[in-house]
């Protein structure tokens, strides 16, 4: 909470500041009346965003509901078709193979979606984001502009924010919720720069169960 102190207070106040020029409204033209109601409701999907991924973090490092066994691949490839609907402008090109896990199937899917959702937001229109899941690992590859080498060390912090990011949407808790989902598992991320450009991302949850003792 004190982490995100700092980002709660700034829609907030923005949204204080739209709601006192309405309160004019009689001096606001219909379409400042617009813009301001559409900035209000933009500011609130964010702040409902950030108090959902404060809320994630506040789950910590250790499985807190019923684990279970969880198809890494199925839920990778539900991601990706998301991805597909909401960014149409990138191709995804995915390659998996069943995977088990023992875990909680709620985390390690908001962990995968994090990972996608910040290979769209980064990657060019006409891009590329390439997908594979190979032996318990998933490897997530943009084509946009990759890491600036004084930001890898800090990928998967909390607010972590690389000049390059500070104007595009997002808390900045994206990635450290995808760290955390790892390490409550038992597994590890992973960040570089692809050869040829473009970020690298990979996450792994703790050890495979074989498929034929499920």
């Amino acid at each position: 909470v004190a982490d995100a102190s700092h980002e709660l207070r700034t829609p907030i106040a923005t949204i204080r500041a739209n709601l006192q020029l309405m309160r004019d409204e009689r001096l606001l033209t219909p379409e400042d009346r617009e813009a301001l109601r559409n900035d209000v409701i933009d500011e609130l999907d964010d702040l409902t965003a950030l108090v959902g991924d404060v809320v994630e973090l506040a789950r910590g490092t250790k499985l807190s509901g019923e684990p279970g066994e969880v198809r890494v691949d199925e839920i990778v490839s539900a991601a990706v078709e998301r991805t597909r609907r909401r960014a149409p402008q990138l191709t995804v090109e995915v390659t998996t193979e069943p995977t088990l896990v023992y875990g909680e199937a709620d985390r390690i899917a908001r962990a995968v979606a994090n990972l996608l959702d910040n290979a769209a937001k980064y990657g060019r229109s006409g891009g590329v984001i390439e997908v594979a899941l190979n032996d318990g690992t998933l490897t997530v590859r943009d084509h946009g502009p990759g890491f600036h080498d004084e930001d890898l060390p800090f990928v998967f912090d909390r607010f972590h924010r690389a000049r390059d990011a500070r104007s595009k949407p997002g808390s900045g808790l994206g990635l450290a919720i995808v760290r955390q989902a790892a390490e409550a598992h038992g597994g590890f991320v992973e960040a570089a720069n692809a050869p040829g450009g473009g970020a690298l991302l990979r996450i792994g949850f703790g050890p495979t169960v074989e498929l034929g003792d499920a």
